[in-house]
């Protein structure tokens, strides 16, 4: 008898439980190649982000935590993974579940999640934008990997917890985000540098060829979308009660 594939839950937590500490840090050349430009379009939603706050849900090892924390004046971090934050170096830290954030509404300027959302059920994609929604005060940011680039599709197929990417492209995280109810939705991919893999010699190749017609092909989906001032706790589960 076949024994039945392990549910997509099963297969994250499974992911997420292992051993992290071989990884590179923050401030690795590579990494810093790859998330200060993700830091900046952050950075670039909010008036005066060096007196503003930010929320990185699911912030794992701390990748674009730490980049946020030069930028912003305070930045917290959540993650579920307890061994992710053990690894995570920056200050704030929050273990927590991202479709329900232990955060009061409107808590932070900007919510921010990277490259979160492909490794959840479909249901948890949208409550995450939702729930990030309810504690930011005017944006919330996503990266996600761009299925349209082939070098990501066939990493996300190959790689059983990195499968659910290849429903991400563009126009799906436009219509996440609307159904999340933000305003003045932007996307638009951005990057060539992979944080863990890419040696430092690809950093200026990576850089270059965003400045090509490959651009169109980046790795990342970067998707903006403003929060309405009127928008509160009543909105939201009134949102909710529709979705069900």
């Amino acid at each position: 008898m076949t024994e039945r594939r392990p549910p997509i839950q099963q297969i994250q937590d499974g992911h997420w439980s292992k051993d992290k500490t071989a990884r590179r840090k923050p401030d690795h050349p590579v990494v810093r190649a790859t998330f200060d430009p993700l830091a900046d379009i952050v950075a670039s939603c909010i008036d005066n982000p060096d007196e503003s706050t930010a929320l990185d849900v699911g912030c794992g090892n701390g990748f674009l935590q730490w980049a946020l924390e030069r930028r912003f004046r305070s930045v917290a971090g959540l993650d579920y993974s307890r061994q992710m934050l053990d690894v995570n170096p920056c200050m704030e830290k929050h273990l927590g579940s991202c479709t329900a954030l232990p955060f009061r509404d409107k808590s932070f300027d900007v919510a921010v999640a990277a490259h979160l959302l492909h490794h959840l059920a479909e249901p948890d994609r949208l409550q995450t934008l939702v729930e990030m929604r309810r504690v930011a005060r005017q944006a919330v940011v996503s990266f996600e990997p761009n299925r349209n680039n082939p070098l990501m599709f066939m990493f996300s197929v190959i790689k059983p917890e990195e499968r659910m990417a290849t429903r991400f492209s563009p126009s799906y995280m436009r219509g996440l985000f609307a159904d999340a109810g933000l305003v003045r939705i932007h996307v638009h991919v951005e990057g060539w540098i992979v944080p863990n893999k890419a040696p430092t010699w690809w950093i200026p190749i990576g850089r270059a060829l965003g400045h090509t017609p490959f651009r169109l092909l980046g790795l990342d989906i970067c998707s903006v979308g403003q929060v309405r001032p009127w928008q509160d706790r009543t909105a939201n589960k009134a949102m909710e009660s529709d979705n069900k």
